[in-house]
């Protein structure tokens, strides 16, 4: 079973996408199914994308990142409030 997707803060969206425009290495703190630790990782975000009802980001190692399993980028922390409506 898939945990549901929450949509993320909409001005760190486009912080994410600012940094994949501009092409710079991130330093990104995730979390991933049911891992007990977060991971880190350095690299240029490639992409950002929706599958499977969710929002992904791609990174240059073709790592898939489902933005609300994100912890920090670059030391900045993802906001708890999402962009859902409604």
């Amino acid at each position: 079973m898939t945990d549901k997707y929450i949509p993320i803060n909409c001005e760190f969206l486009d912080r994410i996408e600012s940094w994949c425009v501009r092409k710079e290495t991130c330093h990104v703190v995730y979390t991933q199914g049911t891992y007990p630790r977060n991971l880190e990782m350095q690299g240029r975000i490639i992409d950002i994308f929706k599958k499977d009802k969710a929002e992904y980001m791609l990174m240059d190692n073709g790592e898939e990142i489902r933005l609300d399993k994100i912890i920090s980028i670059n030391g900045y922390d993802l906001p708890k409030d999402s962009c859902r409506i409604g």
